[in-house]
């Protein structure tokens, strides 16, 4: 904890410091910005009016030639921009488009799975009333199968009866 704070300090110092060199020679003129800059730079001359004209001159040609370029540059930019915004615009278009051709087939797929839902509740329904009949025609066909097995056994054990009896009266 005392470390950090140490640290804290001396880079807050640090840093102060710095910046009052960095202004010390911001602020202080130098010797190649007073020869290059006649309007700072102590008049020894009297600076005649045509100078001062052309001087005048020549900034305002510069002045219009940069105002020139940049009124392109901005007119450039705002094409730019509009050619931009169309294709942006479009493509916002195109995928709201889609957006809702999809909305579209989900909803379809929505009804079309409640009504394939209904039928299978149906068919289940069907299914399940077919498999009760079949129970019953199941129970009703063993029920008439062993009458009736029970009624051939009876008429095999008759027939028999009568075959073992004409057997011992024949002798056999």
């Amino acid at each position: 904890m005392k470390h950090s704070k140490i640290g804290a300090i001396l880079a807050i110092g640090l840093t102060l410091a710095l910046v009052a060199v960095v202004g010390a020679f911001a602020l202080q003129p130098t010797i190649s910005s007073a020869a290059n800059n006649p309007v700072s730079a102590p008049l020894t001359e009297p600076v005649s009016q045509p100078m001062v004209t052309d001087q005048a001159q020549s900034l305002q040609q510069a002045f219009g030639q940069r105002e020139s370029a940049y009124q392109q540059q901005i007119t450039q930019m705002n094409a730019l921009l509009a050619e931009r915004q169309a294709i942006y615009q479009a493509q916002i278009q195109e995928l709201t488009t889609r957006r809702q051709t999809g909305q579209t087939q989900i909803d379809n797929l929505a009804t079309q799975e409640q009504a394939l839902q209904q039928q299978l509740a149906q068919l289940q329904a069907a299914r399940n009333e077919r498999l009760g009949l079949y129970k019953n025609q199941l129970a009703g066909a063993q029920e008439e199968y062993a009458a009736r097995f029970a009624q051939y056994s009876t008429q095999l054990q008759d027939a028999q009866a009568k075959l073992a009896e004409a057997n011992a009266l024949l002798g056999r």
